[in-house]
């Protein structure tokens, strides 16, 4: 070998797997985007958790309420369900009867979609209690 270089082409010359590379790329950057958006709602969520033990409702239901939307969008139904529950018990510790059912409901049917039926059970009977 010595000072010679040697260049990787995939099989059949250059620009013959051009549509497969393209694909990798896109499929490699939304992981990214996947895994950042995870991350956040992640973040989102623990920070809820810390303001409602912090006694301010008001601010953890807009941490939940973001990451709820983001692990919807992101098709993390499970991850969706038990962020909506969170977000319920925020709305509880707030006052706000009618949104701690609709957040309840919201859950019951992310882990439904998550094909987790004792979850889904869980939350359909926590929003039922509030009616």
């Amino acid at each position: 070998m010595g000072s010679e270089r040697v260049w990787c082409q995939p099989r059949g010359g250059p620009g013959k797997n051009a549509d497969r590379v393209e694909e990798a790329i896109k499929a490699h950057t939304r992981a990214i985007d996947l895994r950042q958006a995870y991350c956040e709602a992640k973040a989102l969520d623990h920070l809820g958790s810390v303001l409602l033990e912090a006694a301010n409702a008001e601010e953890a239901i807009e941490a939940y309420s973001i990451a709820a939307e983001s692990r919807r969008v992101s098709g993390d139904w499970f991850e969706a369900g038990q962020t909506l529950t969170h977000l319920a018990r925020a709305h509880t510790t707030a006052g706000h009867a009618a949104e701690a059912h609709s957040a309840y409901l919201q859950a019951s049917e992310a882990f439904t979609r998550a094909n987790a039926p004792v979850e889904a059970a869980e939350a359909q009977s926590r929003a039922d209690s509030l009616t």
